[in-house]
């Protein structure tokens, strides 16, 4: 066994992959919306008992090791470090001794290191603060609330900056680690931080490592601005990360809808509030990328900004970046004067206003359309281009339809006009990405031929029967399928218990995605009786060509006077000519 064995004998599948999309059953198998390309109809299928994964859109394929991987955009052995950190994994020695070390992982995990430690030390900090903690009370936090943010405080002074690095020292950490993270900078004459009087809180990425910091201003008169966030470095990217989404995962994976919101204090005052489903945004705008993510673990998303000027531009820039992603955006409405935190904290609900929330396409073409008749000829057009672009985008032909309705009687424009720029904005769009139609990709198996099923019912069925006994049959396959299962015969010649996951191991990228493609895609059980129906059909089509080729293995069994392979040559064509004759009958 090696590192990469060891860890898929000990993490199934589906459990890690659960971390970073909603899986659904569908029979044996498990299926979500994949996470490497958009698209509107979950394609990625997960085996969990063969331990593989396959996207029928962008036809992505590998283990748990090749998922981690493509996600973090690492190597191989890069992903297995990562896993074996992640869930606690504890490889024997002479296995980590084969595994070669990769200094960019180094790196990172350093980094990783360096942030936990830096939130440990902010976290004890702040339970010792009497200033902070009041501050923090006064603004409704909970003790629970504190531990489970691992908030934070960064005090002002040199003996705050000697006390944060006396305890990294204590891990192999110096100074010039803090330094090259950006949580301290040089000074004229002293090194200081710019977290200094701040409340720190902690970002992790979306599986839980901490990989940056945001900082907010308490004390009274401190004029600097109220958030300060990490610096972006090769291991955080802001528009990549949610703030709260490893916390809140669970909850959304169970109410399949996420609130989104613009900050930090925002999301964990809705968490006290019973909405633990809640995600933030890092200070700047939602990119696609995070639309992207949050689409993984849940269908309906729903968009709660500040009710201010600002936070509605941020809504109305949304909507132009939204159409690519596999969920349906909805919009919570405050009044101009509130935030999400001091609506809740002064006793309101958000229930009622869930429940009156509209779809981003009304919240834009009624922001868009207010004041349209004041606006000058030049504006107006602009205006009702945008609704178009907007409207456009929508996939479902009758909502197209009744909005565009809706838009004529709101800006008082004849329908069949808005319809002629609507068919004029339908020639200019961009040609389907094949990658969004993963049913069209999906190959059904009822549509493949013979050769396929019987080809896939061999690697599906291959730990429960002799596969050798129908080489006779295989020969007659062309390459590189009849290679693989000539491969697939000698070794389990030499390993009789040879399991799915071994073989699959020793194959090269190409031919483990051909496997894999072929097993996910074929019926989830593949009983004996209907391998036996594959084999005969099969083998009724190639009859003449098993006829020659029998005749010419007997003719060189004779040369070699091996009788015992004449005889067993004999009975498998009488068998499977007594199988025709039997088939025949009944058809």
């Amino acid at each position: 066994m090696n590192l990469f064995n060891f860890i898929k004998s000990n993490l199934p599948i589906a459990d890690v992959i659960s971390e970073h999309i909603t899986l659904k059953p569908a029979g044996t198998y498990m299926k979500g919306s994949c996470p490497f390309h958009s698209e509107k109809t979950g394609s990625f299928t997960v085996s969990p008992h063969r331990d593989i994964f396959y996207c029928f859109g962008c036809h992505e394929s590998g283990d748990v090791i090749g998922f981690i991987a493509k996600l973090e955009n690492c190597t191989q052995i890069e992903a297995a470090k990562l896993l074996t950190e992640r869930y606690n994994l504890q490889p024997p020695e002479e296995l980590l001794k084969e595994t070669p070390t990769t200094e960019t992982l180094d790196k990172k995990k350093k980094y990783f290191q360096l942030c936990e430690l830096v939130t440990e030390w902010c976290h004890k900090t702040l339970l010792k603060s009497s200033k902070a903690m009041d501050y923090l009370t006064d603004r409704g936090f909970t003790s629970d609330t504190i531990k489970t943010y691992s908030i934070g405080y960064f005090p002002g002074g040199q003996r705050s900056i000697k006390s944060l690095t006396s305890f990294i020292q204590k891990e192999g950490f110096i100074a010039l680690d803090l330094m090259n993270a950006n949580i301290l900078q040089e000074g004229k004459k002293t090194l200081y931080s710019p977290f200094e009087e701040r409340i720190i809180f902690p970002i992790t990425d979306n599986i839980g490592q901490f990989c940056a910091f945001g900082g907010r201003v308490f004390l009274p008169h401190d004029d600097r601005p109220k958030y300060y966030n990490s610096k972006e470095n090769p291991f955080f990217t802001k528009g990549s990360i949610l703030f709260g989404l490893n916390i809140a995962k669970r909850a959304i994976q169970s109410s399949n809808y996420i609130i989104l919101v613009e900050g930090y204090t925002d999301c964990i005052a809705l968490r006290q509030y019973g909405y633990q489903n809640t995600v933030a945004t890092l200070g700047t705008a939602c990119t696609p990328e995070h639309l992207t993510i949050l689409s993984r673990y849940a269908d309906v998303l729903y968009v709660l900004y500040d009710g201010d000027s600002a936070g509605q531009k941020a809504i109305l820039r949304l909507t132009e970046s939204c159409w690519n992603v596999n969920m349906e955006l909805k919009v919570i409405g405050l009044s101009s004067q509130e935030d999400p935190a001091s609506f809740l904290m002064q006793g309101g609900s958000l229930k009622p206003l869930i429940e009156q929330a509209h779809g981003i396409v009304d919240f834009f073409i009624q922001h868009s359309s207010s004041d349209f008749s004041q606006k000058t000829l030049k504006q107006k057009l602009e205006t009702v281009h945008k609704i178009i672009d907007i409207i456009r985008q929508i996939p479902d032909q009758l909502k197209r339809d009744m909005v565009l309705q809706e838009t004529a009687v709101t800006l008082n424009v004849p329908f069949d006009t808005l319809a002629k720029e609507l068919r004029k904005a339908h020639q200019k769009q961009r040609p389907v990405d094949p990658a969004d139609n993963a049913n069209e990709n999906e190959p059904a198996p009822n549509k493949w031929t013979i050769e396929d099923k019987f080809f896939s019912s061999l690697i599906v069925l291959f730990e429960k029967i002799d596969i050798a006994k129908y080489t006779f049959a295989i020969e007659l396959l062309n390459s590189p399928i009849k290679q693989l299962l000539q491969l697939l015969i000698e070794k389990k010649k030499n390993n009789p218990e040879l399991t799915f996951r071994e073989f699959w191991s020793t194959l090269d990228k190409d031919s483990q995605q051909e496997v894999t493609k072929r097993v996910l895609s074929f019926n989830q059980q593949v009983l004996k009786e209907d391998f036996e129906l594959i084999l005969n059909k099969f083998s009724k089509k190639h009859w003449k060509n098993i006829v020659a080729n029998t005749k010419q293995k007997i003719k060189v069994a004779q040369e070699n006077n091996d009788s015992q392979q004449v005889t067993l040559l004999l009975r498998n064509m009488q068998d499977l000519k007594e199988k025709f004759i039997t088939t025949d009958k009944s058809e």
